[in-house]
């Protein structure tokens, strides 16, 4: 099982890279290189909408989607390293409790861009007035709980290696 998950961690983790960087380079390319095209085709698409606006928009979702991929791709990697230190009798440790709340930290940082996005995304839609954004966004708690767990799971972790190496220095 182990073995499989850390296939599929390295394949998420390359689509990661690939889909991200595909995906900035399009969005890029629409609000910073293309944007009076962008504006022309948003316009004919819905009059109300203000081009401009869903520019502006559309730039900060380009640079809220960056420090994602990075934020993603440190979560997988922390827990690739994790499963690796299981055959080795090492996977209750200091080592993985430092993984873990890098993780957590991962996590945090995933949650305030989604946040910042969220604020983008109301902007957006405010700015919009009787045309509709394309924008949406709706507020989650899970990202939040799961880094709170992960927080307290390093801490059991590294209380986990501490009795251990008590123990094995008693024996």
């Amino acid at each position: 099982m182990l073995t499989t998950s850390r296939w599929i961690l390295r394949i998420m983790n390359m689509l990661n890279w690939i889909a991200g960087i595909a995906i900035l380079l399009a969005l890029g390319a629409l609000a910073f290189v293309f944007p009076s095209q962008m504006a022309d085709s948003l316009s004919r698409s819905d009059p109300a909408l203000s081009a401009e606006t869903l520019l502006v928009a559309l730039r900060w979702v380009v640079i809220i989607t960056a420090p994602i991929i990075l934020l993603v791709h440190i979560l997988f990697t922390r827990l690739i390293a994790m499963i690796d230190s299981v055959p080795g009798g090492n996977a209750l440790s200091l080592v993985n409790a430092d993984r873990l709340r890098t993780i957590a930290w991962a996590l945090i940082g995933i949650n305030l861009l989604d946040l910042a996005y969220g604020a983008v995304a109301m902007w957006a839609d405010f700015s919009a007035g009787d045309g509709a954004s394309p924008f949406e966004w709706t507020f989650s708690l899970t990202g939040w709980l799961a880094a709170l767990m992960l927080f307290i799971l390093a801490q059991v972790f590294r209380e986990g290696a501490a009795m251990r190496d008590e123990l094995e220095g008693t024996v």
